[in-house]
């Protein structure tokens, strides 16, 4: 008896034992990160999207009259890339945008170069600018469910075009301002840092939000457009594939059949004879 007491008692451990493992898998699967898988069409939505940006970020810098609208474009594309490229691209592109205003500040330098040749100024804040037009986009019913809606869809980009400049502008100023000091004097036209802030606050900074505002619906609807009747096409070419390998498969399923007719009858003939 004392022996059986004692079998029991060293069995419970190792089934308590066994419960704590299997509890402890099972938290660990509840916050299992998703696994990170990218595929060949968003990697060329993605390369297409980082071309753009390199274009109206570098090449357009040595362009004096067409310095003003790099910020708006730039923008709008980062934009573009949140809505249709989903997280990866909002990311994505706003690292972009900001590694890419990084290298055109030591290209060709301007006034204001010294802040933005800081990553932590030109390249931080621009990782949220991403972030935030997905998430103002999303919140504002876009997404899977929303693009079937036109209107929906419509107003949520208009949201996530007035986000963008919002959170540009918001963050960088908060960054330049942490580093240097509104008493920091950048030579130029307006010397002190709090006098360029208020500068492009009064000008760039209604510009890029009546643009981006004003042009990310219209774009935004003419790609949905565009990206829907591609899909349609593909998914249209791909059911006559099927159908075309179904007839096929239908001929040589009656040509089989009436191959075996043919030796069936064959057959009986021989055994006649």
């Amino acid at each position: 008896m004392k022996k059986q007491d004692t079998g029991r008692q060293t069995a419970c451990p190792s089934a308590d034992l066994g419960q704590q493992s299997t509890q402890k898998q099972s938290i660990f699967k509840r916050f299992k990160l998703p696994k990170f898988e990218i595929t060949t069409r968003e990697i060329t939505f993605l390369a297409t999207i980082f071309a753009l940006l390199a274009v109206f970020s570098i090449a357009f810098r040595f362009m004096p009259a067409a310095g003003a609208a790099v910020a708006p474009i730039t923008l709008l594309i980062v934009v573009v890339g949140s809505i249709f490229g989903g997280w990866k691209g909002a990311i994505f592109s706003g690292f972009s945008m900001g590694i890419l205003s990084l290298i055109a500040n030591f290209i060709n330098p301007g006034v204001l170069s010294p802040a933005f040749q800081n990553p932590l100024i030109s390249v931080l804040p621009r990782l949220f600018v991403g972030v935030g037009v997905r998430g103002a986009y999303l919140l504002f019913g876009g997404g899977k469910r929303g693009d079937d809606d036109k209107v929906t869809r419509t107003i949520a980009a208009t949201m996530a075009g007035i986000a963008a400049p919002i959170v540009n502008t918001g963050l960088v100023f908060l960054s330049m301002m942490a580093f240097f000091g509104l008493g920091f004097d950048f030579g130029g036209a307006h010397g002190s840092l709090q006098n360029w802030l208020m500068f492009l606050l009064a000008t760039n900074f209604p510009i890029e939000l009546g643009v981006v505002a004003v042009s990310a619906p219209l774009v935004c609807s003419a790609l949905f457009v565009a990206f829907k009747s591609l899909g349609a096409k593909k998914s249209g070419t791909e059911n006559k594939d099927e159908s075309e390998e179904l007839s096929v498969g239908e001929v040589n399923v009656k040509s089989e059949f009436v191959n075996e007719n043919i030796n069936e009858n064959a057959d009986g003939n021989t055994s006649e004879n």
